[in-house]
């Protein structure tokens, strides 16, 4: 059999620890006490005092909290006589038939908490009883979260006639959220998603106002949801690589993330969400947000339905860095991650050469390889010719697909920048060949376009000859 025991603290003369437990000896019984002597109430020796007991999983009892003067009566008895308290109307302590005794609580309330102020500390899971004595009395308690996620606060073993109410508070003691209980007796179980670590404060108070002699059990619990934060904000976007995949989470409700990518040359950029969260009750509807390298908003692609993937592609004209939004239209909240991906590739032409003045000088009888490239693109370039004869420009090798091809047309204009004719091919997918006699030396410029307003990757061939 454990003896009860009284051990005086050195660092704090003003305490004591009591400890008893059942004749079994294994320990099931036990039941510690930290008493503090003559401490002030919202001395720091007070706190100190409290959270020994519950990190040693005890009660911190004094004159002060004591919820009935037995209580402090019955601790002390137990350190001097050894004999387990037979406390009239308490669950825990008392013999009971066949010589056993019922195992306490892990943790109490440490009293006074009916102020937010003087909110019992709590570990995460870890359960705490609690009473609601005298009328008119409340119970608050505070958790210490260390990053977001699904936070749950369940009231269970309530007392028949107590209707239960749950309210949240963040760490400025602001109101949050409140659960009650539909009817007395009834377990009562609040959930909210947390977004940002920190403090928060749980109120717990009975609405049919009234005082009871048995205990309730308070626990709060929390789930994890490890994302990139705070990346909420364009300005605090999370860098990313072109073709290398990522996970996040749409958390909490109205969360929405930012990614950005520096990009070198023009390309084709395609921007993927996949793996959406699904669900029967609900899913998520993307959407994805582009914007350039000053945070103007360029374009968006949303999901068709709820649970789609979705991809948007756009043509970029030059280097720099781009931004990503990324959303969920139904404003949901998802314990599930999404994956989002950046692909590019790249579209290296002779740029800048969209305008007569930046032409790109040609031999005769070379072959230049160009793009149309982003839309509305245009490419000029410009050859000496020495003497008079009959001048060809060829547009050769256009792009060609299923979906959209190059339709192309030539230019010509003399050494003074004005335009003197023009050939368009007949179909979509032609080469296109300009004829012209040149009637003397000079500079001659050219200007290739494509009628149907497209954008490629693939290259054309541009040449010229006399």
């Amino acid at each position: 059999m454990m003896k009860p025991a009284m051990i005086l603290l050195p660092t704090l003369l003003a305490a004591c620890i009591i400890s008893s437990a059942t004749a079994q000896g294994d320990g099931d019984g036990i039941e510690l006490y930290v008493i503090g002597f003559d401490i002030a109430q919202g001395s720091t020796q007070e706190a100190e005092l409290k959270l020994m007991a519950q990190q040693m999983g005890g009660v911190y009892l004094s004159a002060e909290n004591a919820k009935t003067p037995e209580d402090l009566t019955n601790a002390l008895s137990q350190s001097y006589k050894g004999v387990p308290p037979k406390a009239a109307g308490s669950q825990a302590g008392g013999p009971q038939p066949g010589g056993t005794s019922v195992r306490a609580p892990a943790t109490y309330e440490a009293e006074p908490n009916n102020e937010i102020g003087d909110a019992t500390l709590l570990s995460m899971g870890q359960p705490v009883s609690g009473r609601i004595f005298p009328v008119g009395d409340g119970d608050f308690y505070q958790v210490l979260l260390t990053s977001p996620g699904i936070l749950r606060a369940r009231i269970t073993g309530i007392p028949a006639e107590m209707k239960t109410r749950i309210d949240l508070y963040g760490k400025n003691f602001d109101w949050i959220t409140r659960k009650d209980a539909e009817n007395p007796g009834e377990e009562v179980v609040l959930m909210r998603d947390i977004g940002k670590p920190g403090r928060y404060y749980f109120g717990v108070g009975d609405l049919a106002g009234g005082s009871y002699s048995s205990n309730y059990t308070f626990a709060a619990e929390l789930e994890p949801v490890i994302d990139f934060e705070p990346d909420g904000e364009i300005g605090d976007a999370q860098e990313i690589s072109a073709n290398v995949p990522v996970e996040g989470y749409i958390f909490p409700a109205d969360d929405g993330d930012f990614y950005r990518i520096h990009l070198n040359s023009p390309g084709v950029l395609e921007a993927s969400l996949t793996g959406v969260p699904k669900d029967i009750a609900a899913s998520m509807k993307g959407r994805i947000d582009l914007y350039g390298k000053n945070c103007n908003w360029i374009t968006r692609k949303d999901a068709e339905n709820q649970g789609d993937d979705v991809t948007l592609k756009y043509d970029v004209p030059g280097p720099g860095m781009y931004y990503f939004g990324i959303w969920d239209l139904n404003r949901g909240s998802y314990n599930k991650s999404y994956t989002f991906q950046a692909v590019f590739r790249p579209v290296v032409d002779k740029e800048p050469n969209g305008e007569i003045g930046d032409a790109v000088e040609v031999q005769l009888n070379e072959a230049m390889k160009g793009y149309i490239f982003p839309a509305d693109d245009g490419d000029f370039y410009k050859v000496y010719i020495a003497r008079p004869g009959q001048l060809e420009a060829s547009l050769l090798d256009v792009p060609k697909s299923i979906r959209a091809s190059m339709k192309g047309r030539i230019d010509l204009y003399g050494k003074n920048g004005n335009w003197i004719t023009r050939k368009d091919a007949e179909n979509q997918g032609d080469d296109v060949i300009l004829k012209f006699d040149v009637p003397g030396p000079g500079w001659y410029y050219f200007g290739i376009w494509d009628l149907n307003r497209g954008s490629y990757e693939v290259e054309y061939t541009f040449k010229v000859r006399i």
